[in-house]
């Protein structure tokens, strides 16, 4: 697995645990799917300081990091199978959407969970990055149903009308985005 270029610009914002500007709901627990994580860097600044207060080299063990947030640069997205979004704001007709994804694969290098067994046999979760392959883009296939001032849309006969799609892990947020 190479090393992708990760930056602190993230290209969301959270507030009130929402994303900002953001036509459906993402929340900030949709961190990991939007390839933003928690790293360790070092403080440059303050090891600099630090040093010429001492006047000396740093030790490795003296050296000040900080946790900062991360996304990859490009973003690997990894959204799956079950994930809702509704829309936010209702159109000027009271229509509102609701998107649910079907089947998916993250984009090569995502941050995905997988499952392991550690040596007690207890289960644990653990974040690591998808397979990388030239081959295997990954891809969102999803449904949206839509209501009508707070009532599902159905058809004549009474079933739920849905529209079925599919796009790229890159084009699914952006579709969240800007809707």
């Amino acid at each position: 697995m190479k090393n992708r270029t990760r930056t602190e610009n993230l290209s969301v914002s959270f507030v009130d645990r929402q994303a900002v500007g953001w036509a459906f709901g993402v929340g900030d627990w949709f961190r990991m799917q939007l390839d933003i994580r928690l790293d360790v860097r070092m403080d440059t600044q303050a090891n600099l300081q630090k040093k010429n207060r001492l006047g000396r080299k740093l030790e490795p063990s003296e050296k000040i990091t900080r946790s900062v947030w991360t996304q990859g640069s490009p973003p690997a997205y990894s959204f799956s199978r079950g994930h809702l979004f509704h829309e936010i704001n209702e159109s000027p007709e009271g229509i509102r959407r609701s998107i649910i994804v079907l089947l998916s694969r993250p984009d090569p290098g995502a941050l995905i969970e997988t499952e392991r067994t550690d040596e007690t046999g207890a289960e644990l979760t653990v974040v690591t990055e998808s397979e990388e392959s030239a081959d295997k883009d990954g891809f969102v296939d999803y449904e949206v149903v839509s209501y009508s001032n707070g009532k599902l849309i159905t058809d004549e006969a009474g079933f739920v009308v849905k529209e079925q799609s599919s796009r790229s892990q890159a084009a699914f947020a952006e579709l969240l985005k800007t809707g």
